[in-house]
């Protein structure tokens, strides 16, 4: 029986350059720094190109906080494939990376296989290479829940690796659009394997899309204007220089989560560093902002590089030349104002401020600050003028006690809601019962009205007082009787 399996919506991928862990030297024979040379043939525009012509692997990792939806909907698992009086799956199972069972490969869930190291030289060149994946490995966020024609439920947990059979190649287009750096395009079929873990039992039961019985699309992995730097090229890039200790060939992986270590790493490349862009003269890390990475032919999504180093100070998975808070933990890399600094460290998050002064010291940068030069944490604006209350000399206390309150004791029946407002640079008392808006005066922290009217009898004198520890007081006095009640202004 054939059948289709899953839909892949899309999928967050970071490139990367593992770091090998660094004990005060380079693993023995593994030169760190990246030489250029080899090839120099023609590449598809007629110019020169750098490289070893050998096989080359790049590594990836799923961003941390990132997930990759596969949707059954459309092909859904069949009634009876988690067991007797299973019924149909159509739900939707997010996956993030998991590290493969490899050695010294650090968090890499994915690897791609440049067929040909090689390398533009001369600008406006492109060149094409065959690429493949070759090891894949994602799981799910949490299991996906499975029920029965007898209402039982049961949950697997899902891994998603490569088929057990080939992969078909795809292609890269790397090009050179500057004298040291340029994009990449690549489209790769990936030929996936789904297993489904009983979460009880942990029993595993799967379906290899690659197999003649178990039909399923190859998946399309594609992305575009990926960045890339020329190593050694005439301004001089070396990978060292930032920290990246390379992948020695050799090293052994499971290529389709089998448990048999039947991978081995290639040599990574001599002309091409991936997650690097040119700007002001230098490197930098690129975020592919542009770059659309999907698993299907209608979905969106990102792959997102970044160069890789051996430096993380916050230990946040994102270096320290590529991350935008790289003393604060911010693996989202959120950047609200798009200033270059992460919102978990930028003192004006919503407003532009890459310069991150701060004149007063009090952790909030200059240009959102509403007193600048005096120090005030809390930006307390009692008026909403604009202006902290700090560097805005005394406030009117009725200003700082504009609100709503509930109103409680003797001058109601029951508590009524009440509010200080300004009306028409006037204070005003709202929402008294039997009364309109009460005009107030006012005078330091007493404010005075007449004529109210209380218990159905109108002429009431009205007295509301700030007190010294801040809260209010509400009395009422019938001259003629002499009546009078009191009641508290509780702030809402």
């Amino acid at each position: 029986m054939k059948r289709r399996i899953a839909t892949i919506s899309s999928m967050w991928l970071v490139l990367i350059t593992l770091t090998m862990l660094n004990m005060g030297g380079t693993c023995p024979g593994v030169d760190p720094i990246f030489r250029g040379g080899g090839n120099t043939g023609g590449g598809n525009s007629g110019g020169g190109n750098s490289g070893s012509g050998m096989p080359s692997d790049d590594f990836w990792t799923t961003p941390e906080g990132s997930t990759t939806d596969y949707s059954f909907a459309n092909t859904p698992i069949p009634a009876g494939f988690f067991g007797t009086g299973s019924d149909a799956f159509a739900g939707t199972v997010n996956l993030m990376g998991s590290a493969l069972d490899s050695d010294n490969l650090g968090p890499a869930d994915t690897i791609i296989r440049r067929l040909e190291d090689k390398c533009p030289t001369d600008v406006g060149d492109s060149v094409t290479v065959d690429v493949e994946i070759v090891a894949l490995s994602l799981v799910s966020v949490e299991p996906i829940t499975v029920t029965f024609d007898d209402g039982q439920t049961l949950e697997f947990d899902v891994q998603v690796c490569l088929s057990n059979l080939p992969q078909q190649t795809g292609t890269m287009t790397i090009t050179l659009d500057e004298a040291d750096c340029g994009t990449f395009d690549t489209m790769i079929s990936v030929t996936p394997k789904f297993t489904f873990i009983n979460s009880l039992t942990r029993a595993g039961q799967f379906v290899d899309c690659g197999e003649a019985d178990q039909f399923c699309d190859p998946l399309e992995l594609t992305g575009t204007d990926n960045g890339w730097a020329l190593i050694d090229g005439p301004g001089g890039y070396k990978s060292s220089d930032n920290g990246i200790v390379s992948i020695p060939a050799g090293m052994s992986f499971d290529s389709n989560c089998d448990g048999q270590m039947d991978g081995m790493t290639m040599a990574q490349s001599t002309c091409f560093q991936p997650g690097v862009a040119c700007k002001n003269g230098g490197f930098e890390c690129t975020f592919n902002d542009e770059a659309e990475g999907r698993l299907d032919g209608d979905g969106g999504g990102q792959h997102q590089s970044f160069l890789n180093s051996d430096e993380d100070r916050d230990s946040d998975g994102w270096p320290n030349d590529c991350d935008n808070c790289p003393d604060m933990a911010s693996p989202d890399q959120t950047d609200s104002d798009e200033d270059g600094l992460g919102d978990i460290c930028d003192n004006c998050v919503d407003d532009e401020n890459a310069d991150q002064a701060d004149a007063d010291g009090d952790e909030v940068g200059d240009v959102c600050d509403n007193c600048p030069d005096d120090a005030n944490a809390d930006q307390a604006d009692a008026d909403g003028n604009g202006v902290g209350d700090v560097c805005e000399g005394t406030v009117d206390p009725w200003v700082a006690a504009l609100g709503t309150y509930s109103l409680e004791g003797t001058c109601t029946e029951s508590a009524v809601m009440v509010t200080l407002a300004m009306v028409n640079d006037s204070l005003v008392l709202q929402g008294f019962p039997e009364n309109e808006d009460i005009s107030l005066d006012c005078n330091d922290a007493i404010a005075t009205g007449s004529n109210v009217t209380a218990f159905g009898n109108i002429g009431h004198d009205v007295t509301i007082t700030i007190q010294s520890d801040g809260t209010s007081t509400f009395d009422l006095l019938q001259p003629d009787t002499q009546g009078s009640c009191s009641s508290t202004l509780i702030k809402q």
